[in-house]
């Protein structure tokens, strides 16, 4: 006999598919989330959001790169280090989810300049627990901007910090974020609930 989608069992049926595409949607968005403020400095200052120490002298936020001679991409405003072999360093804490895999990453533009310095790292909050850091010593991307990233495990709040030097010319980073793992693709998210929702339609039919 045909399941008739007017009966009880059809409406529940239904309702469940479409609770499985909301909570599966929920999911997606909540990946999407960067969980460091004024990450792209935005702002046009460094605050709010990050601790700032070191040499700060020669570091600035900016929108036009007269060293580098490149643009960041697309609306990205950038950290520009210039002129000082002294480290800067940006600090800022957030909480996440402790087990949870997170993705640290920033786009830099450099030169090579000796000495300069670009580094990326977090630590547990208070205490000296490394749990994922890219570092580079007179780093080179030939000035245009270049995806530099590491993975780590949450423990529920964490510190993130980002150290630049460059004594010789520019040093440009843009775009710094922690964020969970990638939103399962719209495909997945329809091939997972369609899994669901035929067995949650064949449990019906046999019942």
């Amino acid at each position: 006999m045909k399941t008739k989608w007017t009966n009880p069992k059809a409406l529940l049926l239904l309702a469940a598919f479409a609770g499985v595409l909301s909570l599966f949607g929920a999911a997606s968005s909540a990946h999407a989330a960067n969980l460091i403020q004024n990450g792209d400095f935005a702002s046009g200052d460094i605050l709010p959001g990050w601790t700032e120490s070191g040499d700060m002298s020669a570091t600035q936020v900016n929108t036009s790169i007269p060293g580098l001679g490149t643009s960041p991409p697309s609306g990205l405003v950038y950290l520009l280090s210039a002129g000082s072999p002294e480290n800067t360093y940006l600090t800022q804490s957030f909480s996440d989810v402790a087990g949870q895999r997170y993705n640290a990453s920033a786009l830099l533009a450099a030169f090579g300049d000796n000495p300069s310095f670009f580094g990326l790292s977090v630590t547990q909050t208070g205490t000296s627990n490394l749990l994922g850091s890219v570092s580079l010593t007179n780093p080179d991307t030939g000035g245009a901007w270049t995806p530099e990233s590491f993975s780590f495990i949450g423990t529920g709040n964490d510190t993130l910090t980002l150290t630049t030097a460059d004594a010789v010319w520019y040093l440009g980073v843009a775009g710094v974020s922690v964020t969970a793992p990638g939103p399962i693709p719209g495909a997945g998210v329809a091939g997972l609930a369609a899994l669901t929702f035929f067995g949650l339609y064949a449990r019906q039919r046999r019942a």
